[in-house]
């Protein structure tokens, strides 16, 4: 009888299922810590600063809205990233690592027992918040900037910007070597922070890009450096911006202008890319092609998110959801869509 007791005790301990408990318990305390999500000071549905405590779901506070008009209730976690999750979170804080790690959607969804689809918006959901979020607002002391062009991409597209006929010249251009690389991106980083990813919409032009989210978020003071690019308005841009500088602040970039032979104005400096910026494409196209093609709409997506796991900063998936989740806006599957629309 005795060994039989033991037997069932050493199972017991060995199934861990009251250590699995505690662990899921303990990460839920964490989760909702209020350090770690946002503490509304108004309702976020009308904006009255007037709501009262209405009782609690999942051991998660819930206020209720005391505006007559409104009455809605919400939680802290309303309108966070994870807003119509029906899992639970800790499954997307084992997405997030397999994302870093660079996992198929196909693996995924079959690790997390989810489908491919789950998958998909769960990964689209995540790349939103990270862009909207982790993009620098400024360059405060230099700021050194690389253009770079890739080809249309029309994955998974089913609307009237993709045609057959894009479809047949594509093709034939991959079977003479040829595809056109017509999408403008601007990569902008300090140091080695992390870079500010910008891609040219349809309708503005490559100078606008650059002037609009680049030159209008330099702090006083702040030099500006191209790294091989050979656009004469963009230069001509540069040149006056950093012209206005302090004087020290040139020399100690070695700032100069020179006229060539037809007369065009250029610039030159002894401003040193850090490594980083030095091996951002390279290190960028290793890691796009296990997803074999990414749409064009997507591009800033993909980008930005290489971007934080690539930057100096000690980043992990724990500290990516923490600061979606506290930081991070929801955003319906149809506002992406919407947001990303294909005008190119």
């Amino acid at each position: 009888m005795g060994v039989k007791e033991n037997d069932i005790l050493i199972k017991a301990d060995y199934d861990l299922k009251k250590f699995e408990k505690y662990k899921k318990l303990t990460l839920k305390e964490k989760i909702y810590d209020r350090h770690n999500i946002k503490e509304y000071e108004s309702c976020p549905y009308c904006g009255c600063k007037h709501f009262i405590k209405y009782g609690k779901y999942q051991d998660i506070q819930r206020y209720k809205c005391k505006n007559e008009e409104c009455r809605k209730t919400f939680s802290n976690t309303t309108f966070s990233v994870w807003k119509y999750l029906k899992y639970k979170p800790e499954k997307w804080i084992e997405f997030i690592e397999l994302m870093c790690e660079g996992m198929t959607l196909e693996s995924s969804a079959r690790i997390l027992k989810i489908t491919t689809t789950t998958a998909f918006y769960w990964r689209h959901k995540i790349l939103h918040a990270v862009e909207n979020y982790y993009k620098p607002e400024s360059f405060r002391r230099s700021v050194s900037v690389m253009d770079y062009y890739v080809t249309k991409c029309f994955k998974g597209s089913r609307n009237k910007h993709y045609t057959y006929e894009d479809k047949i010249e594509n093709r034939t251009a991959k079977m003479y070597g040829y595809m056109p690389r017509n999408v403008e991106i601007l990569i902008s980083a300090e140091d080695d922070a992390i870079p500010l990813i910008n891609v040219k919409d349809n309708n503005e032009t490559l100078k606008d890009t650059f002037k609009y989210n680049v030159l209008d978020n330099t702090e006083s003071g702040c030099y500006v450096h191209l790294e091989h690019i050979n656009k004469r308005k963009i230069e001509e841009c540069t040149i006056e911006h950093n012209k206005n500088l302090h004087k020290d602040i040139k020399k100690k970039y070695g700032f100069k202008v020179y006229i060539n032979w037809v007369g065009i104005r250029h610039m030159k400096d002894d401003f040193k890319v850090c490594k980083s910026m030095k091996n951002f494409i390279g290190g960028l196209n290793s890691w796009l092609w296990k997803f074999k093609g990414i749409a064009t709409k997507y591009i800033g997506h993909y980008y930005s998110f290489y971007s934080l796991i690539n930057s100096e900063e000690n980043f992990d998936y724990m500290k990516i959801f923490f600061d979606i989740l506290k930081n991070g806006s929801y955003a319906s599957a149809d506002e992406i869509i919407n947001i990303h629309l294909e005008n190119y």
